[in-house]
């Protein structure tokens, strides 16, 4: 290996990733730093080129597999703050810093009577990383309220903003998970949210009426730890299939063979939700040896409660995928991200 030279101070070595990815994948980074702004950034970027590292980013590591040793350098995003940039009768523009807690901007947020994202209260992660997924939960998705993105760029070395309808935005997905913005570094994300608590029911389960966004986000929290594992308590890095979206013309074929399949309708498309899949082929709640398996309340969250590696995970998680194409002819899709 060439001799690492001009290394900055806040650039540490050997550094453990265990306790920063939620999936608890034992994890070493051979470069890791924390990014306060993005002055550092950008040195960090200078300074990792200038050796000839690779680069990864890295919030809270609630939707990666971590690898066991990450060569090059780790940049851990923590650049903080919330600021109400416009206000009138109906709306509020707010502009969060991507390296704060995803759920206690929500919680800021509904104490300022800023309201809009309460549906998506209590999931792990930072706020950089809601757009890059469109997270979503219980009727909402992220996608939906943000108004836009501020980026940097390392190989421009520029920062920019996106808007959000050149976002592509789509279930689960964005132009920074699988489009041409997969390399940039989200610095902040803009949301667009309502001074009137109108919280969305649609979804199933969720009550009618509910006075203030305080009692309604109580009450989210107790449907999502219901049926999820604290990945405090428990190691997960929550769902970790997507729900596959076919044809109807698939569908047609599928439900011939499966009549009693469980799906949405989506106008052209029809959605089949993973975890009911998973179930019917008798994966929920069974843990193997490894500590590894589906969770006993959601057949579609793998937990890892004895800590192991990235690859016995995914070699799980390739059983469970050949398990239902082989039953189903449906392909199941990894959620989280790889790393390293």
């Amino acid at each position: 290996m060439n001799e690492i030279i001009n290394q900055p101070e806040f650039v540490k070595n050997d550094v453990d990733l265990q306790l920063l990815n939620t999936m608890a994948c034992p994890s070493v980074a051979q470069f890791f730093c924390t990014i306060l702004n993005v002055e550092q950034l950008k040195l960090a970027f200078e300074w990792a080129k200038q050796n000839n590292l690779n680069t990864h980013i890295l919030g809270e590591g609630s939707n990666l597999l971590l690898a066991n040793k990450i060569a090059g350098l780790v940049i851990n995003i923590k650049i903080t703050g919330l600021v109400i940039n416009q206000s009138n009768q109906e709306h509020c523009i707010i502009t969060i810093g991507a390296g704060e807690n995803w759920h206690n901007s929500v919680i800021k947020l509904s104490e300022k009577n800023l309201n809009g994202l309460e549906n998506l209260s209590f999931i792990p992660g930072s706020v950089g990383a809601s757009p890059v997924q469109n997270i979503g939960a219980y009727g909402v998705e992220v996608g939906d309220l943000i108004q836009s993105v501020e980026y940097f760029d390392p190989q421009t070395n520029t920062v920019t903003q996106i808007k959000n309808t050149n976002c592509d935005f789509s279930y689960r997905d964005s132009i920074f998970k699988s489009g041409e913005l997969q390399q940039v570094v989200i610095l902040t994300v803009t949301f667009k949210l309502s001074n009137k608590f109108d919280p969305v029911n649609t979804y199933a389960g969720l009550p009618k009426e509910v006075s203030t966004s305080k009692n309604w986000i109580e009450y989210i929290g107790k449907i999502r730890w219901s049926k999820l594992p604290n990945p405090i308590d428990v190691p997960n890095a929550g769902s970790f299939f997507k729900n596959p979206i076919v044809t109807k013309h698939e569908f047609k074929q599928i439900k011939q063979q499966h009549n009693n399949i469980v799906s949405f309708d989506l106008g052209d498309n029809v959605k089949i939700p993973a975890a009911w899949l998973i179930d019917q082929l008798g994966f929920k709640g069974q843990i193997n040896s490894d500590g590894i398996g589906c969770y006993k309340n959601q057949a579609l969250v793998l937990v890892n409660t004895k800590k192991q590696s990235r690859d016995k995970i995914l070699d799980k998680a390739i059983e469970i995928q050949k398990s239902v194409k082989q039953h189903f002819n449906i392909k199941l899709e990894i959620e989280p991200q790889l790393l390293g």
